[in-house]
């Protein structure tokens, strides 16, 4: 496929990337390359599946509860 270079620069269409939301673009001296990052911050992750144990504040009494003290 031959795409034209604009003011803005190049499109790429959006079906070459399924299921893709963010990609990774390099360019070296003869070449970009365009990768999809599949790789996901672990970060983001956190609290998105809570398990229901039973203590209503274990938010504000993490400490005790992980390590046994009253501090």
């Amino acid at each position: 496929m031959r795409i034209a270079v604009t003011d803005q620069g190049v499109v790429i269409p959006r079906d070459w990337f399924p299921d893709v939301d963010e990609v990774d673009v390099e360019k070296t001296r003869d070449a970009v390359v365009v990768r999809p990052n599949l790789a996901r911050d672990p970060i983001l992750e956190l609290g998105k599946n809570p398990v229901d144990c039973g203590i209503s504040d274990g938010s504000e009494q993490h400490d005790h509860y992980l390590y046994g003290s009253n501090s």
